[in-house]
């Protein structure tokens, strides 16, 4: 009976104890009625009066007794309704302050109280497996985002170290641009100089036909051809005047050589320091190692055409020298020929002999110089070529610096990111140990 009352709602226990009040009520205030109808009756009995009057003295009494009887019941069960919604109030007020290791509310009945204390409980539980998983979830991600940090302050200096360089290589590149361009500058007036030494040259082998001309007039007026020797002698030194300038030219393209070289030198070292770099940079430097691999495969290309100039150029020293060494020859040989004018004749034949020598001296300068100057264009091509790739080359790199640019702010950024998500966290962990798990 007692188990079956527990299991009734709240509602229908007060129900309950309210209609037997009521009941006890009703049946207490008919006996009174019926007893005051039969004293109403006139009994004039004076026993059966007393009888009755103790009679309703009686239920008066048991009306009072019922109706405490009633009262105590709702005591009882507005006493139990307390203590149970006490003990959910305080399980409450204890999950609110973020205990979660108080125990489960104790309530017997199923009633709508106890259907509150099991759903606190429930709450109490779920409550504390959302807080375990969360706290775990929140180390995760302090640990990820440690990790993260430390990857992109790594990622970070690389990227700064990368932009480093590549501003050094970018301004490599600009300096290589500019010798370059250079070079083929001075590569045009080089050939513009072989060009005029070829016009004097046949300017020279005119005046050497002539000077046979004369030299067989010679015979015929000694004087004429002491004023043609004349002639001859100042031409001779003219020639070897610009011999030697050209000897001096040649030096000065030599030297320009040396720095051509060793700017190539230099643009190949920077191209493999670059590779390094790039390759340490990983996938971020991919492209950038294939610009310096190339910019490598043109400093390889311009040594190998520095070293086909060098040829070139001896070559032309040696003719040089050659051509220096008859037009000396030459000039002596005049000079003697004028100091010598009383052998006229052998020295008629001699100078005739000697210039038609140096006429075919000359020509084979002519036609060295010749092949110097079609030899040149191509290596004039290949300088403005040279200068054209560097200039591209310095371009791309210059892309590249912006590129490394950019994903270096972007790097900043996930820093930035990364250490508002450490500080997120600390503030969720923060949280969660106000809660008692």
């Amino acid at each position: 009976m007692i188990k079956f009352y527990r299991n009734l709602k709240f509602r229908t226990k007060y129900r309950i104890a309210l209609a037997g009040t009521i009941i006890i009520f009703l049946i207490a205030s008919t006996i009174v009625g019926i007893n005051l109808f039969h004293i109403r009756s006139g009994i004039d009995n004076p026993e059966i009066q007393a009888q009755l009057a103790g009679l309703s003295n009686m239920l008066i009494i048991s009306v009072i007794i019922a109706a405490l009887i009633g009262v105590v019941l709702l005591h009882l069960i507005s006493r139990g309704i307390e203590s149970s919604l006490k003990k959910v109030a305080t399980a409450a007020d204890e999950i609110a302050n973020g205990n979660l290791q108080i125990a489960d509310i104790k309530i017997t009945s199923n009633d709508e109280i106890g259907q509150l204390g099991q759903a606190v409980n429930t709450l109490k539980d779920n409550l504390n497996t959302m807080i375990t998983q969360i706290n775990y979830v929140s180390n995760l991600v302090a640990d990820k985002s440690k990790l993260l940090k430390t990857g992109a302050e790594d990622i970070k200096a690389g990227s700064e170290q990368i932009a480093t360089t590549m501003e050094q290589l970018s301004a490599g590149s600009e300096s290589q641009a500019s010798s370059a361009n250079d070079l083929f500058e001075k590569m045009q007036e080089f050939m513009e100089t072989i060009a005029n030494v070829v016009y004097k040259s046949q300017d020279v082998k005119n005046i050497s036909e002539n000077m046979v001309n004369i030299t067989n007039e010679g015979s015929q007026n000694l004087d004429v051809t002491s004023q043609k020797m004349g002639e001859i002698n100042k031409k001779f030194n003219q020639s070897l005047q610009m011999v030697k300038g050209l000897n001096e030219k040649i030096k000065n393209i030599n030297q320009l050589i040396v720095v051509i070289k060793e700017i190539a030198d230099q643009t190949n070292l920077l191209a493999l320091n670059a590779s390094i770099e790039a390759a340490r940079a990983g996938e971020h430097g991919r492209g950038f190692a294939v610009v310096a691999d190339e910019v490598r495969k043109l400093a390889e290309q311009v040594n190998a055409s520095i070293s086909n100039i060098n040829v070139i150029l001896k070559d032309i020293q040696d003719e040089s020298k050659n051509v220096l060494g008859s037009l000396e020859e030459g000039y002596q040989l005049v000079d003697d020929g004028t100091g010598q004018m009383k052998k006229t004749g052998e020295v008629f034949q001699l100078m005739f002999e000697t210039i038609n020598k140096v006429v075919d001296q000359i020509e084979a300068m002519s036609n060295s110089l010749y092949d110097v100057i079609d030899d040149a264009h191509p290596i004039s091509n290949l300088l403005e070529s040279i200068v054209s790739v560097t200039q591209e080359s310095a371009a791309g790199i210059e892309e590249t610096s912006a590129s490394v640019q950019e994903s270096n702010q972007s790097i900043k950024n996930i820093h930035s990111h990364t250490l508002e998500l450490e500080k997120e966290v600390s503030n969720l962990k923060g949280v969660i140990q106000e809660f008692n798990i």
